[in-house]
């Protein structure tokens, strides 16, 4: 489908997609970047954003997107995205020379977190302050309880 908007046409080929998942894995996402026909001085802009499960894979829905530019040296190039929070992810490209955009497309794509069964190492360190400072404020309230029982019974032996 073709369209024009301010003066900038964006042709989009789902048949021949300019990027392609080569692999996900937690926190990140390895991409091939292909044009259907690849020209000399090509640019890729990149954009992609975290959305909600409903968002359909389509630029107008990239409300504010990381923007990467790729300089395609060959015609087949690969790219990795990385540090990526869990979630779905709306993936654009668009192959442009001279700032004149000849091929683009759009993907969707899950990010899973790591799945090691551990807590972060703060949340750790957290927990364990915690327990320290029950355990501190019950030793305190037993030998609380002990010295006040102590000098009642001084008292208590004192006074007769």
């Amino acid at each position: 489908d073709n369209r024009d908007s301010d003066n900038q046409t964006t042709v989009r080929d789902e048949n021949h997609p300019l990027l392609t998942v080569m692999e996900t894995k937690p926190h990140s996402m390895s991409l091939m970047v292909k044009p259907k026909d690849y020209k000399l001085d090509t640019m890729v802009r990149l954009l992609y954003e975290r959305v909600p499960l409903h968002r359909k894979p389509i630029m107008q829905h990239l409300d504010d997107p990381v923007i990467e530019y790729i300089h395609l040296t060959r015609r087949v190039q690969s790219h990795d995205l990385t540090e990526l929070p869990m979630g779905k992810y709306i993936v654009c490209g668009e192959a442009m020379v001279h700032g004149e955009v000849y091929q683009s497309s759009c993907f969707e794509t899950r990010i899973e977190r790591m799945d090691n069964n551990t807590l972060q190492s703060g949340v750790q360190a957290l927990i364990v302050i915690s327990i320290m400072v029950v355990v501190l404020v019950m030793i305190y309230a037993v030998g609380y309880q002990v010295c006040k029982r102590f000098r009642w019974m001084e008292e208590k032996i004192g006074g007769q």
